[in-house]
């Protein structure tokens, strides 16, 4: 009884004390109880932190918020305030909660540095210093307290990184003597004075590679997986423990692949000639070569022939001299060699010969137990990561021969399940792909295996090696897994691509569920839609684009080309209205671009492969006929007479034209005289003419288009109009011969005397030609028989009796035509029908007044002619149209004929 008053004394002293001290500091005298931590201040100073100054009790309190707080809480808001004054709220409470225990290193650290910690930004990076004070085994602290934190952050990132990679010894590289080197001998003799010793080392594991890329940062720590696959090694200059510069050096090729300074500048000669002085004294020469089986399945490995792996070490190339025959290209494992596993006692041979195990499978007369001398080879220390010459793994061998328990034990060592070939950059995971065994697929991506790597020599990742392969059930194993759906192969395709051309539905639907990219474009432009439309005839196609629709694919994208075109165009131009109806539920867009744009339209696609329906449907659905190559042009050509009726009532231009034709112009042109009936009915301008073509009638002369012609001519269309040669409708059909079309114009009242730029009138041009009705219908209607081209040409009644066209020559005359006009010596028509002893002829051309005692070139007349051709009826007839006798009988050379003369003139001497 009496040891427990005396302890509950001791309570109240210390809970009055308390109370009495938090009254005094906090100047509040209704305080009833405080915490005990204020029985600890006797005075008021007592509350601030040695060295820290004080601060302003009141303004703490307040910002505390608590009836009476405790010395450290009031402590913390206090030194809150005077150091950190402007931090967020976040902010706020991660100080308090360092300054709470003010006398811990951290807390000490914060304050003395609180210049840094003060932004808000550089406070998120406070727990990377926490750990590294509360690990803190030091006896005397104060100048790791000097520390910038900048300096600290970055050595805590730098040990963090080394941490991050696991320690590796590189055997095949350990026992090389480091190289060393004296400035002064390089330097003049001002400078010897402060020269400094250099050091040439090699890196021998993966720590030592890590720290020298912090320090020179650089990239040196992606070289860890190259050094440990014996590709290369990596020498660092050193002066006075800093690094100055890194060489790598090719282990095959013995030569420097680069040397660089501090982030990679180029390195300077004085040290660049230390380098090859290194080299020059023999850099990790090839001890040994051990030679492997030759892989006999050449058709799915093409790459992996004839190999061999090189020794660097002096204690691999002894260890494998015991187990191995030396013959004259390398050493080749001696009969028996596994049962002698025990003598292996250098790693560089045990990985040596886990290569040579893993690669035997694969060769034709592979006799060895693998897995158990594997296993051995593996407890020999051997590297399942070491490489050959040509950059194969123990791994990629092991997935080639497609032994799965050895791949098992070679991913149970820790073999890098990511390396690299050194030729064409595949993994382990794309050979198990390509030859599509789904167990090591499985059993690679269990071991986090990479699923996106690329390969570098063509850029395909397993999955679509896998497609490539047909392997669709890895396919779809890879695609649950995650694995990039969008990762494209060298030529662009993806395997959404890949799956379409192969017309595997199920796979493509897992594809867009996992939101393949289905607008990525391939080389040429190739894009998932345009593939898909490349396989007209298949069965599915009506699916595929419709689950690419439901994938949110672009159904309007242009699909390449000789004439590049929207999926619904290429359906179009085929005719096939099941897809173009499908494409149009699924909202494609009907609308094409104008004629200078590259991709074609729906519209102007069907309209060039004349799919008359397809162009009907798209119409019906407010596509503008107006757009691209005129749609109603080309239903002009083809005579669709429905369509185009339909065109013109849904707002398809009439008079759109391009550079050589308008719809009158190919109606013209092709001869349909319906189509123009429609045009014109729909205020078609049958007179227009395109830049560089001729109006609808002058195309239709010129083609010889007659019904066309006659149709345009009824229609009133103007008749007067002119190519580029000056010729009217009218020289044209006479040119042509076309009677029924010469008349048709000149009961149009076509001006009969228009002339060519030649100077050819109808009545010219058809005699020309010889066409002989026209040229009598033409002389009916009056025209101009009389008329020349040229002030020297012949009339054409002249080339009627040079050609012997008498009836023509009569109609002349009939109709008006100058019958003294001359021809050749000087002769007339009528000297031309006593020549012929056309009686007939001669009768005519008296009867419209010819002169019968006109004289050619010689003084004939036709009189004379006709006597001395002894013709007595055409005599006769020149008698009676009034010829004078005297000078026939006088000049006839036929005497019986000037006799018959002068009888007719009652001259009877003779008789």
């Amino acid at each position: 009884m009496e040891r427990s008053e005396c302890y509950a004394d001791e309570v109240t002293a210390e809970t009055c004390g308390a109370l009495q001290n938090a009254k005094r500091v906090l100047g509040a005298a209704d305080i009833l109880e405080a915490p005990p931590d204020w029985a600890e201040v006797p005075r008021g100073r007592d509350l601030f932190v040695p060295g820290w100054g004080g601060f302003d009790v009141a303004e703490a309190w307040k910002a505390c918020g608590k009836q009476i707080p405790s010395v450290a809480e009031l402590r913390s808001y206090g030194y809150l305030a005077k150091y950190f004054p402007s931090v967020d709220d976040m902010s706020r409470m991660r100080l308090l909660k360092v300054l709470h225990s003010p006398h811990s290193l951290l807390a000490r650290y914060v304050v003395q540095q609180r210049s840094f910690w003060c932004e808000a930004g550089r406070l998120n990076r406070l727990d990377e210093v926490e750990a590294y004070w509360l690990d803190f085994r030091v006896s005397n602290p104060s100048r790791a307290l000097k520390e910038e934190p900048k300096r600290l952050l970055n050595r805590l990132a730098r040990d963090r990184a080394v941490a991050e990679h696991p320690l590796i010894h590189f055997q095949h590289l350990s026992g090389q003597p480091s190289a060393l080197f004296n400035e002064a001998r390089l330097l003049s003799r001002d400078e010897q004075e402060e020269s400094a010793s250099f050091e040439l080392s090699v890196l021998e594991d993966s720590h030592s590679i890590v720290r020298a890329a912090q320090e020179l940062n650089n990239c040196a720590a992606d070289y860890i997986r190259d050094v440990r696959q014996k590709r290369c090694a990596l020498v660092v200059l050193r002066s006075q423990k800093k690094l100055l510069a890194m060489g790598e050096w090719d282990l095959h090729d013995q030569r420097w692949s680069q040397i660089s300074e501090h982030s990679d500048e180029p390195v300077r000669s004085e040290w660049l000639y230390m380098y090859e002085q290194m080299e020059g004294e023999g850099l990790y020469p090839v001890k040994a070569v051990l030679l492997l089986p030759e892989v006999s399945d050449a058709k799915h490995f093409p790459e992996a022939g004839e190999d061999k792996v090189s020794i660097f070490s002096s204690g691999g190339e002894s260890c494998l001299e015991r187990m191995c025959n030396d013959t004259m290209f390398g050493l080749e494992p001696c009969l028996g060699w596994s049962e002698m596993l025990g003598e292996v006692t250098h790693a560089e041979a045990a990985s040596a010969l886990l290569l040579w195990t893993s690669v035997s499978p694969l060769s034709s007369e592979c006799e060895l137990n693998v897995h158990a001398v594997a296993r051995a080879l593996l407890c020999c220390r051997a590297d399942p990561d070491v490489m050959t010459d040509c950059g194969w793994t123990s791994l990629m061998f092991a997935v080639m021969g497609q032994q799965q328990s050895l791949v098992a034990q070679l991913l149970e060592a820790a073999a890098d399940v990511d390396a690299r070939s050194a030729q064409s950059g595949r993994t382990a995971l794309m050979l198990a792909a390509s030859i599509g065994n789904m167990g090591l697929v499985c059993r690679l991506v269990t071991a986090s295996a990479a699923l996106d790597s690329a390969a570098r020599i063509d850029g395909r990742t397993a999955l679509l090696l896998a497609v490539e392969a047909g392997a669709w059930g890895i396919a779809e194993f890879l695609l649950q897994a995650e694995a990039d759906v969008n990762a494209p192969r060298f030529d662009g395709k993806t395997v959404v691509m890949l799956s379409v051309e192969a017309n595997q539905m199920d796979l493509m639907k897992q594809l867009v569920h996992r939101r393949a990219d289905l607008n990525a474009k391939a080389d040429g432009g190739l894009t998932v839609i345009s593939l898909a439309m490349e396989t007209k005839r298949m069965p599915g196609l009506k699916e595929i684009l419709q689950t690419l629709a439901n994938g949110q694919c672009d159904l309007n994208v242009s699909c390449p080309g000789k004439h590049p075109a929207s999926a619904l165009a290429l359906a179009a131009s085929a005719g096939n209205m099941e897809v173009v109806e499908l494409l149009l539920q699924c909202r494609a867009s009907v609308h094409g671009g104008d004629s200078r744009d590259i991709c074609i339209g729906p519209l102007d696609a069907a309209s060039r492969s004349e799919k008359w329906a397809a162009v009907r449907r798209l119409v019906e659905l407010q596509a503008d006929p107006n757009t691209g190559k005129s749609v109603l042009i080309q239903a002009v050509k083809s005579g669709e007479q429905d369509l185009v009726d339909f065109l013109c009532s849904n707002g398809a231009s009439t008079n759109a034209m391009d550079e050589h034709m308008s719809a009158s112009t190919a109606a013209a042109a092709a001869n349909h005289p319906g189509v123009l009936k429609i045009l014109a009915a729909a205020r078609a301008d049958l007179d227009a003419s395109p830049a560089l073509g001729l109006p609808p009638l002058l195309v239709a002369a010129q083609a010889k288009r007659w019904a066309a012609f006659h149709q345009l001519v009824e229609l009133r269309a103007h008749i007067e109009v002119r190519d580029s040669e000056l010729r009217t409708a009218l020289i044209i059909a006479a040119s042509h011969g076309n009677a029924k079309a010469v008349s048709g114009l000149v009961e149009q009242r076509a001006e009969l005397e228009a002339r060519s730029k030649s100077g050819q009138t109808a009545l010219l041009a058809a005699a020309r030609q010889q066409s002989w009705m026209v040229v009598r219908r033409l002389a009916e209607v009056r025209a101009d028989l009389d008329a020349v081209e040229t002030a020297n040409a012949k009339p054409v009644i002249l080339h009627l009796a040079e050609t012997s066209q008498w009836d023509t020559l009569i109609h002349f005359a009939r109709h008006g035509s100058n019958l003294e006009v001359r021809g050749q010596a000087g002769r007339t028509v009528l000297m031309y029908a006593a020549e012929c002893g056309l009686d007939d002829v001669a009768w005519w051309l008296l009867k419209c007044q010819a002169d019968p005692n006109a004289e050619d070139d010689k003084g004939e007349t036709a009189l004379l002619k006709a006597c001395n051709r002894e013709l007595e009826g055409f005599m006769r007839i020149l008698w009676e149209g009034g010829a004078h006798i005297e000078t026939a009988a006088k000049q006839s050379r036929i005497p019986a004929m000037s006799k018959l003369l002068r009888r007719w003139s009652g001259d009877d001497e003779d008789d």
